[in-house]
């Protein structure tokens, strides 16, 4: 049957959250897959690469939300202990 299409609908979840530790990485892959689905996200990262997650979470803000208008968050409220 090659004239048979069946389209692949698309349906958001809404808001996911994730919270995730030391890997950098998954901040690029989460962010991917909620930008991709159109999904809004809302990312918690270890503090331990804190300025690394801040740095790719801008870059990907700027490179894709305001291109599509998608939201994404990078929570980070725990007040540093000294």
């Amino acid at each position: 049957m090659p004239d048979l299409h069946l389209p692949e609908p698309q349906h958001p979840i809404g808001v996911i959250g994730v919270i995730f530790e030391a890997r950098p990485d998954a901040l690029v892959q989460i962010a991917s897959l909620c930008i991709k689905s159109g999904n809004a996200a809302i990312l918690k990262g270890g503090s331990e690469a804190k300025l690394t997650n801040r740095a790719l979470f801008e870059s990907i803000k700027e490179a894709f939300c305001k291109l599509l208008s998608l939201r994404i968050y990078l929570y980070s409220l725990k007040p540093e202990v000294m």
